[in-house]
């Protein structure tokens, strides 16, 4: 039962990411569009513009064809990462997550921040003031660094992580579900305020924190029933009925509304993964065979989510800062290449460093 149920993580994880590096490809070309360069001429099947998935709402923000459909992407590491935590002291949990969480986030923060530099200097236009303070600017108000937005992902886990441990019970605990329920209700009301009267200058890890603990309650207290009838059978219906009528659209990482009503957004994203896991879980059961590429995927997920940003953010800042005009309907190909050449490349050294017994890789469960 425990192999089963990794299995289908597994699937999910790999599937998860692989769309996360393709989505994030599909931004860089996407933003070539500034300079009058449409991504629909040159790849027409990646122009969705003109569905509506959301009646009334224009689909300017998630126009490739799968961005409605698993909109819920952040949501579900966050959801799969409560799924595993388990309460302990403070100071074990803050000392655990700084050297498995912070420690990648500065190591590649480290390498993302050389990149910058390198490309300010080439433009000419690197000064003190934009490789200090220009910087920090950014991670004190975005919680990452220029050159690796990914990041913040690591930095609002290792928050959320800290604030499960002193909000949520041990799940042995009477309190167990009343109190996760109303972390729940409480994040959902708070998130939905700092959306409506979110002030400029407030961080965007103080509201992705509280949607992420949001999720992240939900994965600790009802993952274990998502195999219920009673729970299934609501979401998958939930999801089809978003499909639909529209989905309702929230991009976790600035806390903004792409589509539909806000509040629908955390119902809506429960159906998305709830309904997601249970096809993984049908899958592995079914069709196991054709699991193993995304299991690969999955074992690498982490190095992959981190070193992938620092090569699609390089790539399409290279081609928008210098305007290189000739290769931008080209960004997403490049970035495609960019991947399949690179980054087995950074999966191998790490594996070579874990073989010779140096754990470098964090756990996010």
């Amino acid at each position: 039962m425990q192999k089963e149920r990794l299995r289908y993580l597994d699937l999910g994880a790999g599937i998860m990411i692989l769309y996360m590096m393709i989505g994030h490809a599909l931004q860089a070309q996407f933003s070539m569009e500034t300079y009058g360069v449409l991504h629909g001429i040159a790849w027409p099947w990646l122009d969705m513009s003109h569905i509506r998935m959301v009646r009334g709402v224009p689909m300017e923000e998630y126009r490739h064809a799968l961005y409605p459909y698993l909109h819920f992407l952040m949501a579900w590491f966050f959801y799969k990462s409560g799924q595993f935590f388990s309460k302990r002291g403070s100071l074990d949990l803050l000392c655990g997550d700084s050297s498995k969480l912070l420690r990648v986030f500065v190591i590649w923060s480290a390498i993302g921040y050389i990149f910058h530099i390198s490309i300010l200097a080439t433009r000419g236009v690197l000064t003190l003031r934009a490789a200090t303070l220009g910087v920090a600017k950014t991670f004190v108000l975005r919680g990452n660094i220029p050159l690796n937005y990914p990041l913040w992902f690591l930095f609002t886990l290792f928050l959320v992580r800290q604030l499960a441990n002193i909000v949520l019970p041990a799940k042995s605990s009477k309190s167990f579900i009343p109190v996760g329920a109303l972390v729940v209700c409480v994040t959902y009301l708070l998130s939905f305020l700092l959306w409506k009267y979110h002030p400029q200058w407030l961080p965007y890890y103080i509201a992705n924190s509280i949607v992420g603990l949001m999720f992240f309650t939900l994965g600790y207290c009802i993952s274990q029933y998502e195999t219920k009838w009673w729970l299934c059978l609501p979401c998958i219906v939930g999801y089809i009925a978003c499909y639909i009528w529209g989905f309702s659209i929230v991009q976790y990482f600035p806390n903004t509304l792409h589509a539909g009503h806000y509040l629908l957004n955390m119902p809506t994203a429960l159906c998305g993964i709830v309904t997601f896991n249970v096809m993984c879980r049908l899958v592995v059961e079914y069709v196991p065979q054709i699991i193993v590429p995304f299991e690969i995927v999955a074992k690498n997920a982490m190095i992959l989510y981190v070193a992938h940003g620092i090569l699609y953010v390089t790539i399409s800042e290279v081609i928008l800062k210098f305007e290189i005009v000739s290769i931008m309907p080209y960004a997403f190909p490049m970035i495609l290449a960019a991947y399949v050449l690179l980054l087995p490349v950074v999966c191998m050294l790490y594996n070579r460093i874990k073989k010779k017994g140096v754990d470098t890789k964090p756990t996010i469960s």
